[in-house]
């Protein structure tokens, strides 16, 4: 196996140790498994720079990230104010998530090329934790409010895997089209289906029921070519979907946090303390560690964090940073709607407004590996189309 190789398998197994990437080795921070493989692929990439750096790519994704951490790093240090570790953890990691990003994108568009793209491996990753989640291979937690997850995730986090993976099982169904309805026969989908929906529900998360409904209202507004028996198909699935989401806000940990959202001190103290802070810098931000102290200051000393991720960088870099990241995001949706224009799938549309929800409310989405997985199959899929394309065999008219 050459190095190309050992790169392109590298990104599959980080795929799938994705949602374990809280297990530390040691304790010291950053040797999760998922975190070793990033450092793994890293070093192969420094190795063979000329081979895995895309200049096109970088200059059409990357550059507004890193522009981005370049404000912010700037403002970090322009701002006097106590230095909070939370400020140089997320720079750094920040930091380390967009060069994997970078040199990524070049795998990642050479494995979309082939029969099973980086969203089969994470649909594995998916299944795995479900099987720890109902099996117990591992220690279950479960907090004073009822809600459960995996010892050491975020009932939130568990939620919005279980959402994602919703959304590609349900296309599994009814596009037919990819490597996991090949491979699994439907009653296997819809096993993992009906535990993704059970496990959501267990966790407890409202922000992960309104990603759910999301993206599948318009997963199944934005599909086209159905045919009339498939469209049938389509509209009883999405019924069946209504009664289950209904059934998960009606379940007693969910009823019971959305009847309270109205006590949610990220509404009520934290978001307004933070925009407060961004009025004061609008341009440019006033670094991260001014807008925690802010945070803290409204919260009566507690350190917190914002738990949206645009406050954050509106923060860190401003009106500025901000447009840029705006740049990023719709180019990642011109993407997905070129990529419904030639399959007639609303699939990455769908995923692209679930990921943008989920950054509006997700504590640290942006340091988790997950978020960084989406973005290069967001980044990617219409090169997958066009690599399908260039190998179809041309007929002469």
């Amino acid at each position: 196996m050459n190095i190309s190789e050992s790169r392109i398998w590298l990104i599959k197994a980080i795929t799938v140790t994705a949602p374990f990437e809280m297990w530390q080795l040691s304790p010291l921070p950053y040797t999760g498994i998922t975190f070793l493989l990033l450092y793994i692929y890293l070093l192969l990439c420094a190795f063979t720079f000329h081979e895995s750096f895309s200049g096109r790519l970088f200059y059409r994704y990357s550059l507004p990230l890193l522009l981005i951490w370049a404000i912010m790093l700037a403002t970090h240090q322009v701002y006097p104010a106590p230095k909070t570790t939370e400020g140089v953890s997320i720079l750094r990691q920040f930091f380390f998530l967009i060069v994997f990003f970078t040199f990524a994108l070049k795998d990642v568009t050479s494995l979309s090329s082939r029969t099973k793209d980086i969203g089969h491996y994470l649909m594995i990753a998916i299944s795995v934790m479900l099987m720890i989640f109902f099996f117990g291979f591992t220690s279950l937690t479960e907090s004073i409010d009822g809600r459960r997850s995996i010892e050491g995730m975020n009932p939130n986090l568990l939620a919005i895997y279980c959402a994602i993976g919703i959304l590609f099982l349900v296309d599994s169904l009814i596009a037919g089209n990819n490597a996991m309805s090949r491979t699994l026969p439907h009653f296997m989908i819809i096993i993992l289906l009906a535990g993704s929906f059970i496990a959501l529900a267990l966790s407890g998360s409202r922000g992960g029921l309104v990603i759910l409904g999301s993206g599948l209202l318009v997963y199944f507004l934005t599909g086209t070519r159905l045919s009339k028996n498939t469209l049938f198909i389509s509209l009883i699935f999405f019924l069946i979907i209504i009664v289950a989401t209904w059934g998960i806000s009606s379940s007693g940990v969910v009823a019971k946090r959305l009847a309270h959202m109205q006590d949610d001190i990220r509404l009520t103290i934290i978001w307004p303390a933070a925009l407060k802070f961004i009025m004061h810098y609008p341009l440019f931000g006033g670094g991260l560690d001014q807008m925690y102290i802010a945070i803290s200051r409204a919260v009566g000393g507690i350190a917190i964090a914002p738990h949206n991720e645009y406050l954050k960088i509106l923060g860190g870099s401003g009106m500025i940073g901000f447009g840029f990241f705006l740049v990023f995001l719709g180019r990642l949706l011109i993407n997905a709607f070129r990529y419904r224009q030639s399959s007639g799938s609303g699939l990455y549309i769908a995923l692209w407004l679930m990921i943008v929800l989920y950054l509006s409310k997700g504590g640290g989405a942006l340091q988790l590996p997950l978020v960084w997985l989406i973005f290069l199959l967001l980044s990617t899929n219409n090169n997958n189309l066009q690599s399908c394309d260039e190998q179809k065999p041309s007929h002469p008219s």
